[in-house]
């Protein structure tokens, strides 16, 4: 068997019957099983929960029955993390999935200490994920649900070529980004010049003499 042969069997791998009926999306047969917290929480092949696994496999019917089938006691289960340290959110967002991103935010899966932190030791926020994709709409979706804008964003923004609407996003939210420098003394003004950004820095200077911005 070849390597991708091997990688999608393991990725197939499901280790109990609760994977099989999301895999199989049966929201029948979800309604009859009993879930049960040690399976719910139970790794597959590629260290996924059951939740990571509706979100990698984008099965959004099935994540949605799995949360409302939990009757709102989803506190133990949304700041799990699969193998790589993510939450269910943090995957989603991590894949540029506008919906289920929507969806756990909406259904409240989400672990709030952990979307309203500035940093997390070792690895991005979910909030700076979509910084990095440059997804405008889920940075959005994340401040509205009480995500922290840490004060590097807008640097790697710009950095990153991200869109003039996540741009604005963050200078309406934050003003005071404009206001950060890099360890090399760097503003935001700076590396937009210096990325030949012309239309990056016209928004900056217009946010910089708005008259209601500190």
């Amino acid at each position: 068997m070849g390597d991708l042969q091997l990688q999608s069997a393991k990725k197939l791998e499901l280790p109990n019957r609760i994977f099989e009926l999301v895999n199989e999306e049966d929201i029948v047969g979800l309604r009859k099983i009993k879930l049960e917290p040690i399976k719910l929480l139970q790794l597959n092949g590629t260290k996924q929960t059951v939740f990571h696994f509706c979100v990698q496999e984008q099965k959004v019917v099935a994540l949605v029955e799995l949360i409302d089938l939990l009757e709102g006691k989803t506190a133990h289960y949304a700041g799990v993390k699969n193998g790589s340290g993510h939450t269910t959110l943090e995957l989603a967002v991590m894949q540029d999935d506008f919906m289920m991103a929507k969806i756990l935010l909406e259904k409240s899966f989400f672990c709030e200490q952990v979307l309203a932190a500035a940093n997390l030791q070792g690895r991005h926020t979910a909030f700076m994920w979509s910084i990095l994709n440059g997804n405008t709409a889920i940075a959005e979706l994340l401040l509205d649900h009480g995500a922290q804008i840490p004060k590097h964003a807008l640097h790697t923004a710009l950095e990153r070529q991200s869109p003039l609407g996540l741009l604005d996003l963050l200078l309406g939210v934050q003003p005071g980004l404009l206001d950060h420098c890099t360890k090399q003394g760097h503003g935001p003004l700076c590396i937009a010049v210096s990325a030949g950004r012309t239309k990056a820095v016209a928004l900056l200077l217009e946010h910089m003499s708005d008259p209601a911005e500190p």
